[in-house]
């Protein structure tokens, strides 16, 4: 019984190890999603905004009008 529980043990160790994702590769160009709901930290909802990702960081949340 001992034995079958170490067995389940490393068993279940090397799943998790398996499981792990791999990084993504680096962005190479900048990406915009245009017309999204955006839900900001503070409260505040902006219905048609433009977002704008460059190097894997927010560069801009605002409304498609500006």
């Amino acid at each position: 019984m001992k034995t079958l529980a170490i067995n389940i043990t490393i068993l279940l160790s090397v799943c998790m190890l398996y499981a792990q994702q791999t990084p993504a590769p680096a962005q190479q160009y900048r990406i915009a999603i245009n017309g999204a709901k955006a839900h900001l930290g503070n409260g505040a909802v902006i219905e048609n905004s433009l977002i704008i990702f460059e190097n894997g960081i927010i560069e801009y949340v605002g409304t498609m009008n500006a």
